[in-house]
């Protein structure tokens, strides 16, 4: 479904988001949604994203990201969902917003690629950024999109679809086999 607003953090995004698995309390809808000076900054920070894919991100693209992910992240209250935190919260409602750059992190993902001990969000969009930017990978990924064929999938949205929501759900899928 489009964003029909790509720089602000909207109820439809955090009931996208709540589909992951987690849980916003409503302080934090509150805050980030109503509040207008929060909204806004919200929105200030969002416009300042380069229009890139995580491959084609810079460390410079990186530090205005991580604003962004940093101001969310401190306005949301805590999940009341067990094994959950703030910054699996904050990760999946930016990826939410921006699937090109942003990766889906997590605990079972972050454990699977062993970057789950650097508690460095900076360097989990290194490792996505150098995953991204494998020829190997490009063709996997490509590979897997053309294998979706189903009477149950939407095909039209699978095409909009991001390279890295193909493989979040790729490496999600292959991490809790293991």
């Amino acid at each position: 479904m489009p964003d029909d607003e790509p720089n602000a953090i909207t109820a439809e995004d955090l009931f996208a988001a709540s589909t992951l698995s987690i849980r916003f309390e409503a302080v934090a809808a509150k805050r980030l949604i109503f509040d207008a000076e929060k909204a806004s900054k919200v929105e200030g920070l969002f416009r300042k994203l380069p229009d890139v894919s995580v491959a084609e991100a810079t460390d410079a693209d990186f530090k205005k990201m991580s604003a962004l992910y940093s101001f969310i992240k401190s306005n949301l209250g805590r999940p009341n969902v067990p094994n959950s935190n703030r910054w699996v919260s904050a990760s999946k409602l930016v990826a939410r917003k921006r699937p090109r750059i942003f990766p889906v992190r997590d605990n079972v993902v972050s454990t699977y690629l062993g970057i789950n001990k650097t508690r460095d969000h900076r360097w989990d969009w290194g490792v996505y950024r150098s995953i991204m930017s494998d020829n190997a990978v490009k063709e996997a990924l490509a590979e897997f999109r053309s294998s979706l064929s189903c009477d149950r999938v939407d095909h039209d949205c699978l095409d909009r679809e991001p390279a890295l929501r193909l493989l979040d759900v790729a490496l999600w899928t292959h991490a809790i086999k293991k």
